[in-house]
């Protein structure tokens, strides 16, 4: 994967061996940029680092569970 700048974060193989948009359709629906790169997601200025928010809009109570599965 190198650094990322090549890598489409939802649709190219590089985490698990599924397209992160298809093991997380509904997260997928909710992305703000469907075409974004793995290097743009990554939040080094964070405390510890950690992923950008990724979504269009604040999830609801009935996704919390796939969101935490998506992070965890």
């Amino acid at each position: 994967m190198g650094n990322g700048q090549k890598v489409r974060f939802w649709k190219d193989k590089w985490c698990e061996d599924e397209l992160l948009s298809v093991s997380f359709p509904s997260l997928f629906a909710l992305a703000a940029s469907k075409e974004v790169w793995v290097a743009n997601m990554w939040n080094s200025i964070v405390e510890g680092d950690g992923w950008a928010s990724c979504l269009s809009r604040p999830f609801h109570d009935w996704e919390v569970e796939n969101v935490e599965h998506f992070f965890y």
